[in-house]
């Protein structure tokens, strides 16, 4: 897409939904400075030579740096990418908004679904259908949602992957098998783990990622108290 395609969408899209937020006054004066205002034409030729080079520099950066944002792996919690601010509610967080309208079309508040996912297991290394993992959660400690949970696996381009039981998440609302003591074993991996299948996430033979939604999530996860423990990878 061209920035002049680009930014004659934006203006368009600004007329039909004003913003409205006086956090956004900054982003608009800026955007007024190149030409760029809600319902008005957008005229790139009005630029200088300089200004329609960066301009048309900026949307493949942008993208880059969106692609860059949700894969970076700062302020993990066991391997897994949590948020639980801003999501749903961004204020002028414009790139966590582009990188979830990128990568999710749309996100809920943390206050009504939140959507941790990982790519790693415990020790750092790449998901991957060649191992076979496990994810344990302790007596007690099973995702705290008030509505409901799961486990959902998609491959590197982000679609379902893909398996012979037609299985691609796994959660509250399956009959899953409890440990004795009240624990939960979720089996990952690319065969079917004998004896077990009925917690078990088929993966695809290369790699893969992994995303934990929680609807309605309780307090103790919205103020860090419970923390997705990390995927272990099995001899």
């Amino acid at each position: 897409m061209s920035a002049e395609t680009f930014f004659t969408l934006l203006s368009n899209l600004m007329e039909k939904q004003p913003p409205s937020m006086p956090a956004d006054d900054g982003a608009l004066n800026a955007l007024a400075e190149i030409g760029v205002t809600a319902g008005e034409p957008f005229d790139i030729q009005q630029l200088g030579v300089l200004d329609r080079f960066l301009l048309e520099k900026s949307i493949g950066l942008t993208i880059e740096k969106l692609q860059k944002a949700m894969r970076r792996n700062d302020k993990l919690e066991n391997g897994w990418r949590v948020h639980r601010k801003i999501i749903g509610n961004y204020g002028d967080h414009y790139d966590i908004r582009g990188a979830v309208a990128m990568f999710g079309l749309g996100a809920l508040p943390p206050e009504e679904a939140v959507y941790p996912n990982t790519n790693m297991d415990s020790d750092g290394k790449l998901l991957n259908g060649n191992a076979r993992y496990k994810i344990h959660f302790a007596p007690g400690q099973i995702p705290p949602a008030a509505a409901f949970w799961s486990l959902s696996m998609y491959d590197k381009r982000g679609f379902f992957i893909d398996n012979p039981i037609r299985r691609y998440v796994i959660g509250d609302r399956d009959p899953l098998e409890y440990n004795q003591d009240g624990s939960l074993d979720l089996f990952i991996q690319h065969e079917a783990p004998q004896g077990k299948e009925s917690n078990w996430l088929p993966s695809p033979a290369d790699g893969f990622e992994l995303t934990m939604r929680m609807y309605s999530p309780k307090a103790v996860f919205i103020r860090g108290d419970w923390t997705l423990p990390a995927i272990e990878r099995l001899p």
